[in-house]
């Protein structure tokens, strides 16, 4: 490929999302690869997405051959990700019992 002439066709949100689309798109005879972040190298998975690129010859038929295809949702950003009310809850009440037999404990200690 000609990487001075590469374009971003799509972005998805993990890397095994990126894997399924650059798999559609070679077996397309396409060639295409996945473009995420630094912290790919820290995670083992893209927090902030992957970006697929391919030659910019390519563009119209990669969009159209991947017009239809659904990936297989593995990962959710963290952006994306909330907490129920109630679990929120639960959480922080839980996060209080703990700071109070901790501080229940190191009173002893003292004492």
């Amino acid at each position: 490929m000609d990487e001075s002439r590469l374009i971003k066709i799509t972005e998805v949100t993990s890397m095994a999302e990126a894997e399924q689309l650059i798999q559609i798109l070679e077996e397309n005879g396409i060639p295409a690869f996945r473009q995420g972040g630094i912290m790919d190298v820290y995670t083992a998975n893209s927090i902030g997405g992957e970006d697929i690129m391919v030659s910019e010859k390519d563009r119209d038929r990669s969009v159209e051959i991947l017009k239809d295809f659904r990936p297989v949702k593995v990962n959710a950003r963290m952006k994306d990700y909330a907490l129920p009310k109630g679990q929120k809850t639960i959480s922080w009440l839980l996060l209080g019992m703990i700071l109070i037999i901790l501080i229940f404990c190191i009173y002893l200690v003292i004492n």
